[in-house]
């Protein structure tokens, strides 16, 4: 559903969210805009769903308005719910 369900303090500091503050919300939040966000998941779920590790630089927003450089890389990941994307990003 492309919502956060799990966050740790780097991601939060880089970002400038409080803990738990990203639980359960939508991750267009960190996007500039709608088309970033689109471009984005689209790309992604091509690799992924072929279960290639995603990677891609962009720029994104902090809670605060302001923006940021992020390089962000992620795979699919199986749980007993199904498919989980874990991502990790750095700037």
């Amino acid at each position: 559903d492309r919502v956060a369900v799990w966050t740790n303090r780097g991601l939060e500091r880089i970002f400038g969210y409080s803990s738990g503050e990203l639980i359960n919300q939508p991750l267009r939040l960190l996007y500039l805009d709608n088309e970033s966000h689109r471009v984005t998941a689209e790309s992604a779920y091509a690799v992924l769903s072929s279960g290639g590790e995603y990677r891609v630089q962009l720029e994104m927003r902090r809670k605060d308005g302001s923006k940021i450089w992020i390089d962000m890389s992620g795979q699919t990941l199986a749980d007993a719910n199904g498919d989980v994307f874990i991502a990790a990003g750095s700037y």
